[in-house]
């Protein structure tokens, strides 16, 4: 009851026929009947996509596969099963469907199902329609008689699904190891069904949840459920077996053993995906690792350049499953959607079931290298990944011959994006096994020669499972960049206030080609640097846009390709922070046009970025515009230069900045006589002294003139028997005597603040000096009588009498000539 292709060209594919299953009868039936059919391929070869047909007889019809299938419509009795892995090359498989006879069927007679396969062994073929090569099968014969059969019973299960209300679900409707499945199963027999029937899964024998029969004891439909496991002695093979073993109730008692091969990976995935493919549909799934950075499934990358990147969340919020009519895929997965369908030629379709739920990405530094470096990377896996044996990918992303001319180029370049530029940016592969106790493992050029020596260009390592057949799932990616040179960023003048402009001089360090350049900059405060990527999806399952959240900056916003139906043809809509944006191709092109929206867009954030225009520099000046609402405090700045000429990044540095201004005040052990240099942004004193600096501290005192009836008032550490005091801001009018256990610096952020607030009463006055640069004590105090500092350094006095200017005066003038930001000073007031 079998039959095998016999293929005379190697490569290619070979298919066995098996008529109802194990069944030891003939194959011959009664009208109205049903029967199982199974299908074994074997590919030889890489193809990308096989093509099985099935011809039956007229009118008899597949009512069931545990494949997709498509029926002719014009040829009814032509069946086809589409198979494709454009990523890997189609593996191994089975196909397993149910005919059913109908009753008017003449007999008794003799019929036949033949067949045939054709096999893609290229993109272009796949692309083009045409098969590199095919064979057919030979005729299974199928006896009808109106008298007798000679098979035991036909045997299906069907919907596998997972178990509602499973408190192990995760909720992606997708089965993986630990879950319960829930299935139905059929059992016919014209000669009658013992019901001693057995249902086994995993050889596990598993009772009915329900069972109906009809009252003749020939037909009976059930449904059961149990769990699916991953395999501890082989945990890269990922098939479940669902199997029911059914006799014949009258003699000869023929028996029938019905096995169903389920595949079920070993830990959850939330994402999988499906597209159409010129004609085949193609699967595949994405492991989204978890927040924890030592067993979450993260590819860390190694390497002493480091750069700080912001805390990154990513949220999904929608339904399970997402629709989107476009070519190409979607993914919250970064680059998963670049390896995978996105950019398939011509029009696709896709589904994506995910997962709501969110992931804070668990690093704080990623590494940038330089050409000439070498590249590793740790992979650190979750405890169901042990033993596992993973398909590492290293892939140049400049080999997928993308257009970065201008925005609109690179659009349409994605657009036209094909597998087979995709797998012909791998340069480098590796099958490695994750660790048996601590399911790790290390990637670098001993198992992947091209991460040695690196050469300038953007790439990515992937960790890919291919365990399940025809699926190729996602684990773990890392993008990083080598740089041709080196850059050095310095900022020009002092440090600028909220609303002033911040300049950079950029230089590209080592040997820079001659080329055109851009220069690019963005700042983001450093007490928020953060990212959200919220990928948010109406009920109704059409994708519209993304929403990417930096620091408050909306960089996408609910954006829409649509048309107008005018010559201009399609625009893409963004509403923005700062406005709506209707954006055509020639838009795209327009530098001048896209950095007004974005700056635009900007003035409406705590962000400033700039980019430059192209210039063969090697080195340059660029400006940040800033805003006056942009808070005071330690930015960081991060700078890129872009080879314009090869597209890829010449330079990348990081540096920090402080808008608003900073100053650093030593304090020696013993007295200091200080003041702040700016306004500070907090003026309470525990603000302004932070717990690093006040453990050096013993006491600070502070004297107000105005306070005549009781002008000090101090803050002491220590405690008991010390009382506290009762001063607790610090402003910079004032200065203040400090005295410290140990030395130690004062680190003072704030604003410009106004030297004219300085309150002099007759008498003596502790007054602070609040500017950031020196000033001479001459012409700030013309008119008083005696200016007193004290060096905390030297424990030494030092003063400027005005009286001794005097000709003939009776006084020393002391050597005081300059009043310098950080010190406080006594000043003596005779006059008026």
């Amino acid at each position: 009851m079998s039959q095998s292709v016999i293929v005379q060209d190697s490569p290619g594919v070979s298919v066995t026929r098996i008529v109802n299953g194990s069944s030891t009868g003939t194959a011959q039936y009664l009208p109205d009947e049903n029967f199982t059919v199974e299908l074994d391929y074997s590919v030889t070869g890489t193809q990308y996509a096989v093509s099985i047909r099935e011809y039956l007889p007229e009118y008899w019809e597949v009512v069931d596969s545990n494949v997709p299938f498509t029926n002719d419509p014009s040829d009814p009795r032509n069946y086809t099963w589409n198979i494709s892995s454009p990523l890997t090359g189609v593996s191994n498989g089975k196909i397993f469907y149910l005919v059913h006879i109908p009753s008017g069927t003449p007999a008794p007679d003799d019929y036949g199902i033949a067949g045939g396969v054709a096999w893609f062994s290229s993109y272009s073929d796949v692309k083009d329609g045409n098969p590199t090569g095919s064979a057919q099968t030979d005729t299974t014969h199928i006896i009808i008689d109106n008298s007798t059969e000679g098979n035991g019973p036909c045997i299906w299960i069907s919907n596998i699904t997972e178990l509602s209300g499973d408190p192990s679900v995760n909720g992606n409707g997708h089965l993986e190891a630990g879950e319960t499945a829930q299935f139905q199963y059929n059992i016919w027999d014209p000669s009658g069904i013992d019901n001693n029937y057995q249902i086994l899964v995993n050889d596990i024998v598993v009772k009915p949840d329900s069972e109906t029969w009809d009252p003749t004891y020939k037909y009976v439909y059930g449904t059961a459920h149990a769990p699916v496991i991953a395999n501890t002695t082989d945990p890269n093979n990922v098939t479940n077996t669902f199997e029911i073993k059914a006799q014949g109730s009258t003699d000869p008692f023929t028996p029938t053993d019905f096995t169903l091969p389920v595949y079920v990976p070993n830990y959850n995935y939330t994402v999988w995906m499906s597209s159409e493919w010129n004609g085949f549909t193609t699967h595949s799934a994405a492991f989204e690792p978890t927040s924890s950075a030592t067993e979450g499934g993260w590819l860390t990358l190694k390497g002493d350049n480091q750069i700080q990147v912001p805390t990154f969340t990513v949220n999904y919020n929608g339904p399970a499953t997402i629709h989107k009519e476009v070519s190409g895929m979607i993914s919250k997965i970064p680059f998963y959607s670049m390896f995978s369908f996105l950019g398939i030629s011509g029009d696709a379709s896709a589904s994506v079931d995910m997962t709501p739920h969110g992931v804070i990405v668990p690093y704080s530094t990623y590494p940038v290298y330089r050409e000439g470096d070498d590249v590793s990377a740790t992979f650190n896996g979750s405890s169901e990944m042990s033993h596992k044996t993973f398909h590492v990918m290293l892939l140049d992303l400049s080999r997928m011959n993308l257009d970065l001319t201008d925005m609109s180029s690179f659009i349409d370049s994605m657009k036209s994006l094909t597998m087979e530029n995709i797998k012909n940016s791998e340069i480098g592969s590796a099958d490695i096994a994750a660790d048996p106790g601590s399911s790790d493992f290390n990637v670098g050029d001993s198992n992947i020669p091209a991460l040695e020596d690196m050469s300038q260009g953007n790439y990515v390592l992937l960790v890919m499972d291919y365990s399940m057949p025809n699926t190729p799932c996602l684990v773990s990616a890392a993008p990083f960049v080598v740089t041709k040179n080196g850059l050095e960023t310095t900022q020009v003048g002092p440090d600028a206030m909220p609303g002033e402009p911040v300049t950079l001089s950029e230089t590209l360090t080592g040997t820079v080609p001659d080329s055109e350049y851009v220069y690019i900059a963005a700042m983001v405060p450093e007490d928020n640097y953060s990212a959200i990527l919220d990928v948010t999806v109406p009920d109704g399952g059409s994708v519209s846009g993304t929403s990417l959240d930096f620091h408050g900056l909306s960089m996408k916003e609910h954006g829409t390709i649509t048309t107008d139906g005018t010559d201009a043809g399609t625009y893409l809509m963004v509403n923005g922070m700062a406005g709506d944006y209707k954006l055509y191709s020639d838009d795209l092109k327009d530098t001048a046009k896209m950095r007004g929206i974005l700056t635009s867009e900007l003035n409406e954030s705590n962000v400033s970025v700039t980019v430059s225009d192209r210039t063969t520099d090697k080195s340059r000046d660029i400006t940040l515009l800033t805003n006056d609402t942009m808070p005071t405090g330690k930015y960081i700045v991060t700078s890129v230069v872009v080879d314009r000429n090869t597209g890829k990044i010449a330079g990348i540095n990081q540096t920090n900045i402080t808008l608003g201004g900073s100053l650093d005040i030593p304090l020696y052990t013993g007295w200091n006589l200080i003041s702040l240099p700016l306004k500070p942004l907090d003026d309470n004193l525990t603000a302004v002294f932070t717990p690093d600096v006040l453990k050096h501290v013993f006491v600070i005192w502070g004297y107000n003139s105005s306070n005549a009836s009781s002008p000090w008032d101090y803050y002491v550490t220590a405690g008991y028997p010390y009382i506290q005091g009762n001063l607790t801001k610090f402003n910079e009018s004032y200065g203040y005597w400090v005295l410290c256990y140990n030395d130690t610096t004062l680190h003072v952020t704030g604003t410009t603040a106004d030297p004219n607030t300085i309150t002099k009463n007759y008498g003596w006055n502790l007054v602070g000096n609040p500017v950031t640069s020196n000033r001479d004590v001459r012409s700030v105090y013309p008119e008083s009588f005696v200016v007193w500092e004290f060096d905390g350094l030297t424990q030494q006095y030092n003063y400027w009498c005005s009286a001794a200017d005097t000709s003939g005066s009776i006084y020393i003038q002391g050597s005081l000539n300059t009043l310098k930001p950080g010190y406080g000073y006594w000043v003596l007031e005779l006059g008026g």
